[in-house]
């Protein structure tokens, strides 16, 4: 329908391997009459760099998602598992999914995409999927990284 969403991610990495991986949504749908819905989704993990070379990093971790709208919040367990894939200069592949639940219902966020950096810059494209419960959506995503 008339569903538009925004959102950000924050990768924080350390030399010992260890970090946070967090991430918020705002979802908003625009129904018949002029009505709306609208709510926040994300999640916060503990993530640990299993994996590194010059060409790959892979990492996963624990945590919880969440959920908040005008009839209250949610809270569920999440396992994340995700890396970057660096083929050639300049190009980075990435993807990523959490597994969990949120409240009652289950939970899978699953994404993929493909970017180009410049200095630590990186401008990606690529495709989303979220899973909650009986409700299913995916989109194309867009956007700018800024690693350092």
């Amino acid at each position: 329908d008339d569903l538009s969403r925004a959102g950000g991610q924050l990768l924080f990495d350390t030399a010992s391997r260890w970090g946070v991986d967090t991430e918020a949504n705002y979802l908003h749908e625009q129904l018949p009459a002029d009505r709306c819905d609208q709510l926040w989704l994300g999640d916060a993990n503990v993530v640990y760099r299993f994996a590194q070379s010059p060409q790959l990093q892979m990492r996963t971790g624990l945590g919880l998602n969440w959920l908040s709208d005008e009839f209250g919040s949610d809270f569920g367990f999440n396992f994340t598992y995700g890396g970057d894939f660096f083929p050639a200069d300049p190009w980075i592949v990435s993807a990523e999914i959490d597994w969990g639940t949120l409240g009652h219902a289950g939970l899978f966020h699953g994404r993929a995409t493909v970017g180009v950096h410049f200095h630590r810059f990186e401008v990606y494209t690529g495709y989303d999927y979220l899973d909650v419960g009986d409700t299913q959506i995916n989109s194309a995503v867009s956007g700018v990284r800024i690693w350092y």
